[in-house]
């Protein structure tokens, strides 16, 4: 159930303009969800297991000149023009959200 919880999540991409991934699945799992627990260990799984992923389960996915947590910060807040889900960044957080819904798909 929990995978089929976070799959439903990753597939609802009309939120996609201003938010990063966890923010889309906590909104489909709040806290108080019954598999809020097991959804948390299997997106961190995920993240751990992709390519590309940054070495930071909080900001997985790389950004090409600035520090993850830093890109995700700019972009979230508009203070530059990096953006969550433009450019090379956003194209890096498509991949990952392709990879983790082909990965969830598989098993």
């Amino acid at each position: 159930m929990p995978k089929h919880t976070l799959l439903n999540a990753l597939r609802d991409e009309k939120e996609l303009s201003s938010r990063g991934i966890c923010i889309i699945v906590w909104k489909v799992v709040p806290f108080y969800h019954p598999h809020r627990a097991e959804v948390s260990q299997l997106l961190d799984n995920l993240f751990l297991r992709w390519p590309e992923f940054s070495g930071n389960v909080e900001y997985p996915v790389p950004h090409p000149t600035l520090a993850a947590e830093d890109a995700y910060t700019m972009g979230a807040f508009g203070l530059n023009d990096v953006s969550m889900w433009h450019g090379e960044y956003g194209e890096s957080r498509r991949r990952l959200l392709a990879w983790m819904i082909e990965d969830l798909q598989k098993s």
